[in-house]
């Protein structure tokens, strides 16, 4: 809707005096009878990113999105791109939108809201998903000229890598943040795909900023000349394969792959009769290889056909593999789609008369002569102590010259206050629980 990018006219969203409201109706329905056979027109955003009030729910939650309903019948309607929740109903009243929108997926790549897709019965879209930023390149510098604005993230760029000492390493940088953006967004976009009830995504964004590279074409739209738009396209399209890999990618040579392969399919017919085929290599040498036929998958579904089965070969040393997939029917290859593995020797290095001690089980099982060790024994002479548990007695430790080596998961409740000093505290104490600290 035309709100105002600032100021007092921009506010007006949050509670409309009735003069606006009318201005709302009636550019609504100027917007949609303009453009409501247009064929590229297929969902309308309301509004976007606004905050929850009675009149504002009333307005742009229920009255516009029925409007624009009556209007273009054929359309769907999102009430508020980010902003109302994921509920249809509201302390409010009841939402009346084809699609249920929220940031749903989480503010961490990657990382959904714990039972945010199970719980939903609706289909949503994700808004701004995820916001893949790169260094600016500073390639684009030479196209500002004699225009009316500066590459201002360039020019950052350049005095903080000479300020760090770093100009010579500089396209480096920029060529390693590029690689890593592109594979970021791969995995985020086959992610959202394998998401039960996420009917689609706001790729954020289609162009870049040139202080916030997060788009695909640089901010003259030109295309990225280190991504064919074939390579996209095997993770942004219609039909895409995705590898259900439960996060891991590293395995030990002998160890039995099951990864199965999944189809998400929003193509313009059902899938009735194809085949898939993948290959496991390593360089140029095929390893693995695997066919299924695949038949009677409906548009928009997610479904599994296949899986990289076989046991991790045994190659001359820790290498990277990859995993190709092609789907293909009578009329030639739907799409394709690639993942890289990483295959690593079975070692359990012998660590008798090291001087190893732990109280974790797992460490003794995975290398033999680690001696055992329990939480509240201070650990002594030994070389090095494996724990979990950062106690008093590992404290006093370490102050002595002891080494630890601490696996945690980021939540230390043994500690009270991490910045304090051993003789601030107590090693015969321990603080209440409300009070433990991560």
């Amino acid at each position: 809707m035309p709100f105002g990018l600032s100021g007092e006219h921009r506010s007006t969203r949050h509670d409309p005096p009735s003069e606006f409201e009318a201005l709302y109706r009636s550019e609504l329905g100027n917007i949609i009878t303009s453009d409501r056979n247009h064929p590229s027109v297929a969902i309308y955003s309301i509004t976007s990113e606004l905050g929850l009030t009675a009149s504002s729910f009333r307005i742009f939650g229920q009255e516009l999105p029925r409007m624009a309903k009556q209007l273009n019948p054929s359309a769907l309607v999102i009430d508020v791109t980010a902003g109302f929740g994921f509920s249809r109903e509201t302390q409010y009243g009841q939402r009346v939108t084809d699609i249920i929108e929220d940031c749903g997926l989480g503010i961490e790549p990657l990382r959904p809201r714990p039972g945010f897709d199970a719980a939903l019965e609706s289909p949503y879209i994700a808004h701004e998903h995820q916001w893949w930023a790169c260094l600016p390149n500073p390639e684009t510098k030479p196209k500002y000229e004699r225009l009316p604005v500066k590459p201002d993230g360039v020019i950052d760029l350049e005095n903080a890598a000479a300020k760090s000492g770093l100009t010579d390493v500089l396209p480096q940088l920029v060529a390693n943040s590029r690689k890593l953006k592109y594979l970021i967004r791969k995995e985020g976009l086959e992610f959202a795909r394998t998401l039960r009830c996420c009917a689609g995504y706001h790729h954020w964004l289609i162009h870049d900023f040139n202080f916030c590279p997060e788009g695909v074409f640089d901010e003259f739209w030109e295309p990225p000349a280190d991504l064919p738009a074939e390579e996209f396209r095997t993770y942004n399209a219609d039909t895409v394969l995705l590898l259900q890999d439960n996060r891991q990618r590293c395995f030990a040579f002998g160890q039995e792959l099951s990864l199965p392969i999944l189809v998400s399919h929003y193509g313009p017919k059902p899938i009735s009769a194809a085949e898939l085929a993948w290959v496991l290599k390593c360089g140029e040498r095929t390893i693995l290889s695997g066919k299924a036929n695949v038949s009677d998958v409906p548009c928009g579904a997610l479904r599994q056909i296949g899986q990289v089965q076989g046991a991790v070969p045994q190659v001359d040393k820790a290498s990277e593999l990859l995993i190709e997939a092609w789907l293909q029917d009578s009329g030639g290859e739907i799409n394709r789609n690639r993942w890289k593995i990483w295959a690593f020797p079975q070692t359990r290095r012998d660590l008798r008369g090291k001087g190893v001690s732990t109280n974790l089980t797992f460490i003794q099982e995975a290398y033999p002569g680690v001696t055992a060790l329990d939480r509240v024994t201070v650990p002594g002479d030994v070389a090095l102590y494996v724990t979990d548990a950062f106690t008093e007695e590992v404290v006093h430790y370490v102050e002595s010259g002891g080494k630890v080596l601490l696996l945690s998961d980021g939540d230390l409740p043994e500690v009270r206050d991490p910045t304090a000093t051993c003789s601030e505290r107590s090693p015969t104490t321990r603080a209440a629980p409300a009070t433990w600290a991560r």
